[in-house]
């Protein structure tokens, strides 16, 4: 992997971070963030968030689908030990937790963290 050009990375963080708070000011939390669901517009090169497919909707809970989804490398420990827990493993932080690996990917090209498979 190879890191995204340091003049670049502010305004990409910008606006997923801007994508990440306007879902979850509609009480979505996508909990799947990681390069792979961020794309570039073709006009102005601007983020767009992608695959919402194991989105969780915090407000409309009837509209969810499996409880414990998510890749691996982006998933916070804490999501993992509550869904162990019996938990549900899901809220906003999630979100964040993966925001974070992601920014490190952009700036290193590398993961911060090897998952066990």
């Amino acid at each position: 992997m190879v890191g995204c050009h340091s003049s670049l990375i502010r305004t990409y963080a910008y606006e997923l971070l801007s994508a990440l708070e306007h879902c979850h000011s509609h009480g979505i939390v996508h909990r799947d963030i990681k390069p792979e669901n961020v794309l570039l517009s073709e006009r102005g090169g601007h983020v767009v968030l992608i695959d919402f497919g194991t989105a969780k909707d915090l407000i409309n809970t009837d509209l969810n689908g499996p409880e414990f989804v998510g890749t691996p490398d982006f998933m916070s420990p804490e999501a993992v030990k509550e869904f162990k827990q019996g938990g549900n493993g899901c809220d906003f932080t999630a979100d964040l937790w993966a925001f974070g690996v992601v920014l490190y990917q952009l700036y290193s090209g590398a993961l911060p963290f090897e998952s066990q498979r």
